[in-house]
């Protein structure tokens, strides 16, 4: 709880193995190339929530790595893995605003919720749901500003029975929640 963290370097907030179950609230993350990362699901049941997640949007964190050779990207949260959570932050100024892809072959991400989100300012995918995702709940963000205000990849669902449920915040309630 009311963690600052500026100018993260790599990332702000790393969650290795065995930190399952473990909360961030009220937070402070700003600058770096991920915000709070799971890195490949190796952590479940993470939750996220009231906190403040700001980057300036500087280019060289997303596109190169430290030697300049490999194309990176950059999320405020990246959340793979199972039962993770992230509701009421506010994320500004991000390649991308909340993410559950993996990079490991064998990473799924199961029963992820995201709920109640302002997420502003993003070069790419505000919710970027891509890779292997089976049910969740996405309700009630507010996006502003992003090149794709949802990702939702086809191969989403893979078994029938576990579906995703995705409920879209119209204009006049989103205007009150601002």
């Amino acid at each position: 709880e009311g963690l600052d963290v500026r100018f993260g370097g790599a990332v702000g907030i790393n969650f290795a193995a065995g930190c399952d179950g473990s909360v961030v609230d009220g937070v402070t993350i700003y600058g770096g190339r991920d915000g709070v990362r799971v890195k490949d699901g190796v952590a479940t049941g993470i939750t996220v929530r009231r906190s403040w997640i700001a980057n300036s949007n500087v280019r060289k964190w997303y596109y190169r790595d430290v030697k300049g050779n490999v194309p990176i990207e950059g999320s405020a949260l990246l959340l793979p893995g199972r039962n993770q959570r992230a509701e009421e932050n506010i994320i500004q100024g991000w390649f991308n605003g909340i993410g559950t892809f993996c990079f490991a072959s064998t990473c799924t991400s199961v029963d992820g919720v995201f709920l109640r989100n302002f997420i502003q300012d993003i070069l790419d995918d505000a919710l970027e749901l891509d890779g292997v995702t089976v049910r969740g709940e996405v309700a009630e963000n507010l996006v502003l500003d992003a090149l794709v205000g949802f990702s939702f990849s086809p191969r989403q669902v893979q078994t029938a029975g576990e579906d995703t449920r995705v409920q879209m915040v119209d204009f006049e309630f989103a205007k009150d929640k601002v």
